[in-house]
């Protein structure tokens, strides 16, 4: 076999990866949102349709992302987890809880300039003294699509970066005796963080602080998701 056919079977390989990878990270969290809106009794036909339009308009978005990083060579994976402390309004309602997620990341050749994807599940319960349903608890799911400019050379040691998207999540509130409510409602989002590089590899840890927002029923749900993981991949 030629060098030329084992690096297009290598890139071939690279491209079902990151095609699947960044499908799923979306894919599956319209399906989240799909099971929790569609399954509330409460909700009316023409609501339901609507909801299912944004659904897939996300998984149809989850489809583009993969066939554009398909032949993509500069393509990092992302797992991370860490704390969410909620903001003003969100603040007298909820105490801090956790959040979750994975992200794909394609670098254009600049390797300063990067898109990525990212899906990620939180919840936090009610503040001790709040108002309203005793015991509540507030779940997001959902995801954004993001810009990612970062300073520095890929090669460095210790990078940082800004980041900023807008996406849609699912807003799930649920307390003992009641029946659960949610919206799915667009969402922004917007911050920095720094990697550091472990080892010799393109492995690097990272710390990433945001400010993400969405409104239901008028209410502003301003949170600060601060979370810890590990990216791998290229550049």
């Amino acid at each position: 076999m030629t060098a030329f056919s084992k690096e297009t079977l290598s890139l071939a390989g690279r491209a079902a990866l990151t095609f699947w990878l960044a499908s799923f990270i979306i894919a599956a969290a319209a399906t989240f949102v799909s099971t929790v809106v569609l399954g509330d009794a409460t909700k009316n036909t023409f609501a339901r349709g609507r909801h299912m339009k944004r659904i897939r308009l996300v998984e149809v978005c989850a489809l583009l992302l993969g066939a554009a990083t398909a032949a993509a060579q500069g393509v990092r994976y992302g797992v991370g987890a860490g704390l969410l402390l909620p903001v003003g309004d969100y603040h007298s309602l909820d105490k801090a809880g956790w959040i979750a997620g994975a992200d794909v990341t394609y670098w254009l050749p600049s390797g300063s300039i990067a898109i990525r994807a990212e899906g990620s599940y939180s919840r936090t319960g009610q503040k001790q003294g709040a108002c309203c349903l005793s015991d509540h608890t507030i779940a997001m799911a959902g995801g954004l699509v993001d810009v990612v400019y970062a300073f520095g050379n890929t090669a460095d040691q210790i990078r940082s970066y800004l980041i900023a998207g807008v996406g849609f999540y699912n807003w799930r509130l649920s307390a003992p005796g009641f029946t659960p409510s949610s919206e799915t409602k667009l969402g922004v989002g917007g911050g920095a963080g720094v990697a550091y590089k472990v080892g010799r590899g393109s492995t690097r840890l990272f710390l990433e602080g945001k400010v993400t927002s969405i409104t239901v029923n008028g209410v502003s749900y301003v949170s600060i998701p601060i979370r810890v993981g590990l990216r791998f991949g290229k550049k």
